[in-house]
């Protein structure tokens, strides 16, 4: 009776489970994805930051 309600038991959250680590690995991908995107932001204010400062020399 134990092993059958063990069964049920490790039936019933193996979905859970698995919903859960693809939650975790989305969760990671728009972490990066995130990271990314303010990497690329950060980025492009920098190099328009240096032409902004290079357009002020040249005038």
């Amino acid at each position: 009776m134990a092993n059958l309600f063990y069964e049920l038991l490790v039936f019933n959250s193996y979905p859970l489970l698995k919903l859960y680590q693809k939650m975790r690995q989305i969760k990671m991908s728009v972490h990066v994805t995130t990271a990314i995107i303010l990497k690329i932001t950060i980025n492009s204010r920098r190099i328009n930051g240096l032409f902004g400062v290079s357009k002020i020399e040249i005038e």
